[in-house]
């Protein structure tokens, strides 16, 4: 686990921007109740992986300091709208042809609680109510998962909206928050963040102590 500096530096580093700006940002969301407030220097807590992933939000938004803490919160409430998923399954005569099936659409309940016909990995990735909670569980959870094949994280900042899409063993999943699923033509409008699975693994290892190799940005 890092503190709010070790946090700051990380990041800065991860976002290729300068300690001071991260810096700045991470205390505006502190002050609006956004990141856990903490002591610097040799007092200073841990942060959370909702700590982390708020200050990731703010990162992704480009906003001013002044409106960055309202988007923040705004994105981390977003609703979970439910999903879909596929399962790929090899073709017996072939093995080398895979066909992917469609499951029946994922409810908001049957992604947090379960259900019949119900096809998401719940015990292996935990989804929230919330985009903000859902982001914090990926980046706890995603070191461990050692069949995660591809991630990424969408932010639609004008709708708004997020998804988070993964592809884990032999399933594929997208999950949507707010208008996270839009497909017409406001999408074109739309600023788009995308983080990939190299990324999102370095942004976990800050709430690791193991040391990991960090991948810096993909340009969106």
């Amino acid at each position: 686990m890092s503190t709010p500096g070790q946090m700051v530096r990380a990041l800065a580093d991860l976002f290729d921007m300068s300690e001071s700006s991260v810096d700045v940002l991470d205390r505006g969301l502190a002050a609006a109740g956004l990141r856990a407030k903490s002591p610097r220097g040799r007092a200073a807590t841990q942060v959370t992986s909702r700590d982390v992933a708020h200050d990731v939000i703010a990162l992704c938004m480009d906003a001013s300091i002044r409106d960055t803490p309202a988007f923040v919160e705004c994105f981390s409430k977003l609703e979970l709208k439910g999903g879909q998923s596929w399962t790929y399954q090899g073709v017996p005569d072939d093995p080398d042809i895979r066909n992917l099936q469609e499951h029946p659409r994922l409810t908001p309940k049957g992604i947090l609680e379960g259900g019949l016909f119900q096809e998401y990995p719940r015990e292996d990735l935990p989804m929230a109510a919330t985009f903000g909670g859902s982001l914090a569980s990926l980046l706890e959870h995603l070191p461990d998962l050692t069949d995660m094949r591809r991630v990424e994280v969408r932010m639609l900042k004008e709708l708004p909206g997020a998804r988070i899409s993964f592809k884990l063993g032999e399933q594929r999943v997208e999950v949507d928050f707010g208008k996270g699923g839009e497909r017409g033509p406001d999408l074109g409008l739309c600023t788009i963040k995308s983080l990939n699975m190299p990324f999102l693994l370095s942004i976990a290892a800050i709430l690791r102590t193991d040391k990991r190799t960090r991948s810096k940005i993909p340009q969106a």
